[in-house]
């Protein structure tokens, strides 16, 4: 279906801080100007980590069992400082706009700083990859202006965004994730001048 270029209206964060002008669905890509491009293709099967020392009483019939649980863990400042110092460090200086890495750099930044192995997957994937994560606990946000810092925010594939101007755009199809830095923006393999908000986005402190 052939569109009206000056009516289609496009918005990529990282041609900051202009506005581009592309496509009719007003896409949200943080990685060029087509939307929907591939980032990995794998599959992650969610886990569930929980340590579970037993302690055994001499003068009892049953077995008392303590569950420690990552959320009740607070937010950890030096961790969440760390991460955001190793994604930006580790910026690629040749990106491809054709191929975005977002998630394979969030991931290297993580297993950098010691907070967690690679596992593959594309960005939308990462939601069970930190959830799984003994280092990470997901918190729901309703403002995304002003994250912790560390903070990994990832997007669901075709994800509706809010910004903060009042626009609205579309991730692609296989999601995007990316690392909240203490100034408001954030960093996967590309620095982001604003981080969008969505409902239905997935949070991750470090704790």
């Amino acid at each position: 279906m052939p569109f009206n270029q000056p009516m289609i209206n496009f918005f990529n964060p990282f041609a900051m801080p202009n506005f581009n002008i592309f496509t009719p669905m007003n896409y949200y890509n943080p990685y060029s100007s087509y939307p929907n491009q591939s980032i990995f293709s794998s599959n992650i099967s969610r886990t569930t980590r929980v340590s579970t020392p037993v302690r055994t009483s001499s003068s009892a019939s049953t077995r008392t069992v303590e569950r420690t649980s990552k959320q009740d863990k607070p937010y950890n400042k030096v961790k969440g400082e760390k991460l955001a110092q190793k994604v930006v460090a580790n910026l690629p200086s040749d990106r491809d706009p054709e191929h975005p890495l977002c998630a394979k750099y969030v991931k290297e930044a993580v297993e950098d700083c010691g907070l967690g192995e690679y596992i593959k997957g594309n960005g939308a994937h990462c939601k069970y990859v930190f959830r799984a994560n003994p280092n990470f606990k997901e918190v729901k946000f309703k403002d995304f202006s002003n994250l912790p810092t560390g903070t990994i925010v990832v997007y669901q594939a075709n994800d509706k965004v809010t910004f903060k101007d009042g626009s609205t755009g579309t991730v692609g199809e296989n999601g995007h994730v990316t690392i909240a830095l203490e100034d408001g923006r954030a960093c996967s393999d590309i620095i982001e001048d604003e981080i969008a908000y969505s409902s239905r986005a997935n949070t991750f402190i470090p704790v």
